[in-house]
């Protein structure tokens, strides 16, 4: 991903990712992430490009620092539903991305520390080389 990255920003000279727009507190344990893809389209989960992270690289930290990861992440058009196993309030910060340094689903790890999620936009850049635009 971090050569896919570096070559596209030496050719092109910027990238655009898809962005968060609004997080929605929906009910006790489920929250709302509206964003904006530069190409148009939906979002997708892409565990294929980068190992899948607990959360897809989301997750809610506590005023204590501790952080409860979602138990589902879903995505439809251009948002994502996570659902969590516990009450949610307000004043917990959502987090985005982890580093490739972090713990895998599968249990591996990597050292890599490129911040990141396993979601992005469904539709790449055609004119970027295929590029698609994560969600960071």
């Amino acid at each position: 991903f971090a050569s896919a990255l570096e070559c596209e920003l030496r050719s092109a000279g910027s990238f655009t990712p898809t962005i968060l727009r609004t997080v929605e507190y929906v009910n006790a344990t489920t929250i709302r992430i509206r964003c904006s893809t530069p190409n148009g389209g939906g979002l997708a989960i892409d565990t294929a490009t980068l190992p899948a992270c607990p959360g897809y690289g989301i997750d809610i930290e506590k005023p204590d620092l501790t952080k409860i990861v979602p138990t589902s992440v879903t995505v439809s058009g251009n948002e994502i539903v996570c659902q969590f196993g516990e009450t949610v309030y307000p004043d917990y910060r959502v987090r985005i991305g982890y580093t490739l340094q972090d713990v895998t689903q599968d249990g591996g790890a990597s050292t890599n520390y490129i911040p990141c999620t396993n979601i992005r936009g469904a539709v790449a850049n055609a004119s970027r080389n295929g590029l698609a635009p994560w969600f960071d």
